[in-house]
């Protein structure tokens, strides 16, 4: 996402030193399962022998409709990188709060706030159900930091909420992981393009 990193504008300039070059930039406007799931169409797609063209605006299609909710279970690692203030940290250890947060338009959003990670969890997958419905068969990513068996209890929650056409859970990268820090369980979900 061009709103979590500078990836997207470090492409654009290498660009240019390449005129000519047979690279098509993408702005996914999200990250890690998000990003996981378009990767895995676009190749599935272009395996297929669609043009790039084509591939492109199913990815387009997949930004649009895509959900991602994240619970997380301390604030700490959030002000540490700098992505929310010290005094939002501080409310929410005093509350003993777990914060639902979602990524929209490529941007970390408070979602809501749970007084416990099943409940966030519950709020997390309901947000998904809200925003892309449950009467189409859909892709789900589900990432955790040390804390694999809540996101594989997700995965069983999913797919009795939803027609999962296709599901996978996995550890977070070390540079997502670090502003999200241990215990932290995302979902994401979009319909099958």
């Amino acid at each position: 996402s061009s709103g979590l990193s500078g990836t997207i504008s470090s492409t654009h300039a290498a660009l240019e030193a390449m005129s000519g070059a047979p690279i098509t930039v993408f702005d996914s406007l999200c990250t890690s399962m998000g990003l996981g799931m378009m990767v895995q169409q676009a190749v599935k797609a272009l395996d297929a022998g669609q043009p790039l063209a084509e591939v492109v605006k199913m990815l387009e299609k997949m930004r649009e409709t895509m959900a991602i909710s994240f619970v997380v279970d301390t604030l700490e690692y959030l002000q540490k990188g700098g992505r929310i203030g010290k005094a939002a940290a501080l409310m929410g250890t005093l509350l003993n709060v777990k914060p639902v947060l979602t990524l929209t338009g490529g941007l970390i959003e408070p979602l809501d706030k749970a007084r416990s990670k099943r409940k966030g969890l519950e709020r997390a997958m309901s947000y998904i159900e809200q925003k892309i419905g449950n009467s189409r068969p859909i892709l789900v990513g589900i990432v955790h930091l040390e804390a694999r068996e809540e996101a594989e209890g997700v995965r069983e929650a999913m797919s009795r909420r939803f027609t999962c056409a296709d599901s996978f859970v996995a550890e977070l990268s070390p540079v997502i992981g670090t502003h999200a820090g241990p215990g932290v369980v995302g979902i994401g979900g979009c319909p099958v393009p």
